[in-house]
């Protein structure tokens, strides 16, 4: 299943998560999200006070999981841990609120654990009609406004 699921995003032209080997986790999380979301750079880290733990590609690169600490509170007086996993879209799939904060990286692991449940196939295919359908509107609104401009 992984493979097809591979296969339609890369003809969609989409490209899934793939390992990179740094030692730093948020080097990998922030080579791995470029383009796709704004979460791991160094200026959203800093405003949020956030420091990513760990960083890999899951269920063969069609999602990518972090665990994080972060502020739980503007004044940066408490901390917390989550998991916070990517589609290969940019989007969060799974991200505990402040207040469901674990507080340690083990714990917030486990509740991962426990309560994570995609089914990727479904998600994708929802996304990609989605996005199908979003272009479509458009290309429509592309073309009506060529039509006007050659008018």
């Amino acid at each position: 299943m992984i493979t097809a699921i591979t296969q339609a995003l890369n003809a969609a032209g989409v490209r899934p998560f793939a390992d990179r080997w740094y030692s730093q986790p948020k080097h990998v999380a922030q080579e791995c999200l470029q383009g796709r979301s704004h979460y791991v750079d160094d200026s959203t880290l800093k405003f949020f006070n956030a420091r990513i733990l760990s960083a890999r590609p899951i269920m063969g690169g069609l999602f990518f999981q972090i665990t994080e600490s972060t502020s739980k509170d503007p004044q940066n007086t408490a901390r917390g841990f989550r998991v916070v996993v990517f589609d290969v879209f940019g989007e969060t799939v799974y991200r505990p609120d402040l207040d469901a904060l674990e507080r340690t990286s083990t714990a917030a692991e486990k509740a991962y654990y426990r309560t994570f449940n995609i089914d990727p196939a479904q998600h994708y295919a929802d996304k990609l009609k989605g996005k199908a359908t979003q272009l479509a509107a458009e290309a429509a609104a592309m073309a009506a406004a060529a039509a006007q401009v050659a008018a």
